[in-house]
């Protein structure tokens, strides 16, 4: 039996027994002696890896013509870089610091995609 069936076992068993039990705080009880096994009912629902175009905005919308930024984002490129220039020299953001996980993304994406989606 592959792993993954394995932890959808577990969690269905897990889920079966808190639902069994007659009071909340029985089903406390059940919860603190399954704490070996909320990490894997965790896992159990992580979602996969998304595909993903690397490096867009820096390979491919850079490459953009006036035109086609403009039909792609609803705004002039050079609005886009004056907006970008003075949200970053602003008080708005503040400065991050990285603390593991997915790294922070630059305001000239965070700005683009902002732009992208309220453009559609």
């Amino acid at each position: 039996m592959d792993v993954q069936r394995r932890r959808k076992r577990i969690c269905a068993v897990v889920l079966l027994q808190i639902h069994s039990e007659e009071s909340e705080l029985q089903n406390f009880a059940v919860l603190q002696n399954t704490t070996g096994i909320l990490p894997i009912l965790a896992s159990t629902f992580r979602r996969g890896e998304v595909p993903r175009v690397r490096g867009f905005i820096e390979n491919t919308v850079q490459r953009y013509d006036d035109l086609d930024f403009k039909f792609h984002f609803r705004l002039d490129r050079c609005t886009s870089d004056i907006l970008i220039n003075y949200l970053g020299n602003s008080n708005i953001r503040t400065p991050e610091t990285y603390l593991g996980g997915t790294p922070a993304l630059t305001l000239k994406k965070q700005l683009l995609m902002f732009l992208w989606f309220v453009g559609r």
